[in-house]
């Protein structure tokens, strides 16, 4: 018998203990490795670029080693959120990133353009629900937002994210304390 661990393991799959989540007409589930050029290109694209607190674009070398190290680590989870009437209709890419200590959580969130905000909020509150109910252990997840993109801001804030203020380079830090368990 086949674990879940080594299926996915033998699909090229992000973190095995990643949940696949259905919501009402998306699906998210963990990046599998045949996707490496997919995002790639995504997080090159000038509407990503032109909101990411990382404004230069990715190497091809540098995007390959970051992709596997996140498919290759237990600490990572790299999911992807496709449009339930089309798979290759991607709309967020999510990455949590988990600290040495296991106690807190960094989320990095793109949405393609076109997705819409009441979806954008929906996949996001999803995969904070599910981040949690998986990762007991966190205490708290923090999210730094490109100060300039007032839609992220607005996004993080009614996910209930509190802002503890701006950093350097125009980036706005947010926390999310675990809900008590």
């Amino acid at each position: 018998m086949t674990s879940v661990t080594q299926r996915a393991t033998e699909r090229g799959c992000a973190n095995p203990a990643a949940s696949t989540i259905q919501g009402p007409d998306f699906t998210i589930r963990p990046v599998i490795a045949s996707e490496k050029r997919d995002i790639f290109n995504w997080r090159n694209a000038d509407a990503t670029l032109a909101l990411t607190c990382h404004a230069d674009p990715v190497n091809w070398n540098y995007h390959q080693r970051w992709f596997g190290d996140c498919l290759n680590s237990l600490k990572s989870d790299l999911l992807l959120c496709v449009r339930n009437s089309d798979e290759q209709d991607k709309l967020a890419l999510v990455r949590f990133e988990m600290s040495a200590d296991q106690s807190r959580a960094e989320i990095a969130l793109e949405m393609q353009s076109g997705t819409s905000e009441v979806s954008e909020l929906a996949i996001l509150k999803l995969v904070l629900t599910d981040f949690f109910e998986r990762r007991k252990e966190c205490e708290a997840i923090d999210a730094r937002v490109n100060a300039s993109d007032a839609a992220a801001v607005t996004l993080f804030e009614l996910a209930g994210f509190v802002c503890l203020g701006a950093e350097t380079g125009g980036v706005v830090h947010f926390v999310l304390p675990a809900p008590s368990h």
